[in-house]
């Protein structure tokens, strides 16, 4: 279970992420930071999480797929924090 936990938190905070993205108003939204254009990256940093935990559970003591799953968590915080960042600044009322 350990090998799965940074795959599961990694597409939480993704969701979070998707989700805070959407619920900024579409008009006030700079190019660039829409949700639609954001797509190829979730994909990204999901295939990161997935390589890297199948890696890790066949292979723990395998450094590649521990990297992976910390380069797919890592992504999915900075997913999270653009998204908090794009609702906050662009929301009626902030947060």
């Amino acid at each position: 279970m350990a090998t799965l936990a940074p795959a599961l938190l990694s597409a939480a905070l993704t969701i979070a992420g998707l989700v805070l993205f959407g619920l900024a108003p579409r008009e006030k939204v700079p190019v660039g930071l829409h949700l639609e254009e954001s797509f190829p990256f979730v994909f990204m940093q999901l295939s990161l999480c997935a390589v890297g935990a199948a890696v890790a559970w066949r292979q723990p003591r395998n450094p590649i797929g521990w990297l992976l799953s910390a380069g797919g968590l890592a992504a999915g915080v900075e997913f999270l924090a653009a998204g908090y960042m794009t609702y906050g600044l662009l929301s009626e009322g902030g947060l």
